[in-house]
């Protein structure tokens, strides 16, 4: 478990430079005491896709300084959005056990969730991945066609894909 720790800590270390790049995305964990499951229990579940305002200090774990609990910091989570706009897409992923490697996907679907259409933007960052609560962000240019869109977050491995969605609306 120590080592498992000190991978996750050098791991944040290692990324956060990496996030004040424009144009970009990333990857990066945070040390989390998994559950014992023997093996058997967990798998990775996308828990969160976010859009918000770009700002470079953002996305971050534990940036609450003097909190008790491991925190994330976000921009603001937006559904209403100029098109044209510089915007973070964060995926929160709680990896319980899978190790190897990962692909962390953001797509903007035409439509609502009960009339999903094609994929207008997407993107997408592979890793090598441990158990550990994962974030992957993505700094993009958001398209400028106004509507009702869909925003998903994902995560594939091991033959396994876990997604989450949350409205979108572009003005």
């Amino acid at each position: 478990m120590r080592v498992l720790y000190a991978v996750a800590l050098l791991t944040v270390l290692l990324w956060s430079p990496a996030l004040s790049a424009a144009d970009s995305s990333g990857v990066f964990s945070t040390p989390r005491v998994v559950p014992d499951g023997g093996g058997q229990a967990g798998g990775a579940l996308t828990t969160l896709v976010t859009l918000g305002l770009n700002d470079p200090a953002m996305p971050c774990f534990n940036c609450v300084f003097g909190a008790s609990q491991t925190n994330l910091g976000l921009t603001l989570p937006l559904t209403w959005v100029n098109g044209g706009t510089r915007v973070t897409v964060s995926v929160l992923v709680d990896n319980l056990s899978y190790r190897g490697p990962a692909a962390f996907v953001y797509a903007i679907r035409q439509g609502g969730r009960d009339q999903l259409g094609q994929i207008v933007q997407r993107g997408q960052t592979l890793a090598s991945v441990f158990p550990s609560t994962w974030v992957a962000w993505f700094r993009v240019d958001l398209l400028n066609t106004p509507g009702r869109y869909t925003l998903e977050g994902a995560f594939s491995a091991g033959g396994a894909t876990s997604a989450v969605t949350v409205p979108l609306v572009i003005q």
